[in-house]
């Protein structure tokens, strides 16, 4: 009876890990990293495990990066936004992003960033923003 009663706990445990965890639809989950290159993305995916560490958005259609977004992934190390249709990234998108370390926003439709759009992303050091439409801009403060 108690080893019954084990093995339901262990599977209600199971479960309720998995249904906290799952993984956004189109999308490919392994460990701590999320795949949805070329899915026809038209926004960033609701429900990415709080865990993840590399996020993969390349090659999609997304046009804009809300502020909500990305919030509750404080251990997102690599962000990879390239080839999308992104014009706009709102105020403060990135600011939870506490641990990110690189990021690629190059050939999207940016011609501004918000000011001081980077500021507690203070592990980033390889940054990524190439754009024929982009006007010259200053993301760090002194």
């Amino acid at each position: 009876m108690l080893l019954l009663r084990g093995v339901a706990i262990l599977h209600l445990t199971l479960t309720i890990k998995a249904a906290t965890s799952s993984c956004p639809h189109l999308c490919s989950c392994s460990q701590d990293t999320v795949i949805c290159t070329g899915q026809g993305l038209l926004r960033i995916p609701s429900r990415i495990p709080p865990d993840t560490v590399r996020l993969d958005l390349q090659e999609n259609k997304i046009s804009e990066i809300r502020k909500n977004d990305l919030k509750a992934l404080r251990r997102l190390k690599i962000l990879q936004l390239m080839d999308n249709q992104i014009h706009m990234i709102e105020s403060g998108a990135f600011d939870n992003l506490i641990a990110l370390e690189r990021l690629r926003l190059n050939r999207n439709r940016l011609r501004t960033l918000p000011d001081e759009i980077f500021i507690n992303n203070v592990n980033l050091y390889r940054l990524l923003v190439i754009s024929r439409v982009m006007k010259p801009f200053c993301v760090f403060v002194e």
